[in-house]
């Protein structure tokens, strides 16, 4: 994702760093594979300036962080879906952190992306930010990045509806005051990423497959935050042979992801679902 600013006539881009976004147990990411041609046609959007609520809040909110004078205009350019829970907000805040501040650290870039985050999601992790910040694969707790060695393939499969991450967050969080199981299955969660950084270093893609499955047990069954479309996006993956599948993102819509054996079990599953194939890691 590239952002360029008409700041006092200088023309300046960055490119964000996840060029191959990390994986973790509950959100996937764009990587190295090839959007299809469907998947490009359909996600690919022209924003025209001050149109859409959101991009005009967080473009204001970078105004004003950085103290421009008189705005800027920003052209995106993105394959990522959205509102899929593939990170394209996280990936602008970074891509916009390192158009205004060349030269960053990735903490910074982070940071900086994390006053976009917030107007847009309400109270999110950092996870986003800092993965795409840092690139490649991650194992992300609050105030800690660690780098994870391995590589994988997945079939990324849109479930048809988009869903903002910050209505989720907040609906979670009024329903965790009430419910226990919310808590109990958020820790599982937290256990099934370990798990998973675990066997993506050893190579062991069955067992990572298997997490996927745990994983979206839990997110389905005790978050609730699936919904009928992305059981059916879930399904046609397994039966098109995803060593595992699940949920990604917020949930309630976006998209579900598929992991394979390597690049061209990948494309097989991607050609039999209208998908697409990314691969992620070293």
């Amino acid at each position: 994702m590239r952002s360029r600013c008409g700041h006092r006539g200088r023309s300046c881009s960055s490119r964000c760093g996840a060029g191959s976004r990390g994986w973790r147990n509950d959100r996937p990411c764009p990587g190295k594979g090839d959007p299809s041609r469907r998947a490009r046609g359909r996600l690919r959007r022209t924003r025209p300036g001050g149109r859409d609520r959101q991009e005009r809040h967080r473009l204001r909110r970078t105004r004003r962080h950085r103290r421009i004078p008189g705005g800027f205009t920003v052209r995106i350019e993105s394959e990522i879906p959205f509102g899929s829970g593939l990170g394209s907000s996280a990936a602008l805040g970074v891509a916009l952190a390192r158009a205004f501040k060349p030269g960053c650290s990735a903490d910074e870039a982070a940071r900086l992306a994390m006053h976009l985050e917030r107007a847009v999601h309400g109270k999110p992790s950092g996870v986003d930010p800092a993965v795409c910040a840092h690139g490649g694969v991650i194992f992300f707790q609050k105030g800690t990045v660690e780098r994870v060695t391995g590589s994988a393939w997945l079939c990324v499969l849109h479930s048809g509806i988009a869903r903002g991450t910050k209505s989720a967050v907040l609906g979670l969080a009024e329903r965790r005051k009430t419910d226990p199981v919310i808590d109990r299955s958020i820790r599982s969660l937290g256990e099934l990423a370990r798990q998973g950084r675990s066997f993506l270093e050893l190579g062991d893609l069955r067992g990572l497959g298997q997490t996927f499955e745990a994983a979206h047990s839990y997110l389905r069954d005790g978050l609730s935050v699936s919904c009928p479309e992305l059981e059916r996006a879930v399904e046609a993956l397994r039966k098109a042979g995803a060593l595992g599948a699940k949920l990604t993102g917020a949930g309630g819509g976006g998209a579900a992801i598929g992991l394979a054996r390597d690049q061209a079990h990948a494309r097989e599953i991607a050609e039999k679902t209208g998908g697409f194939a990314v691969g992620i890691g070293t």
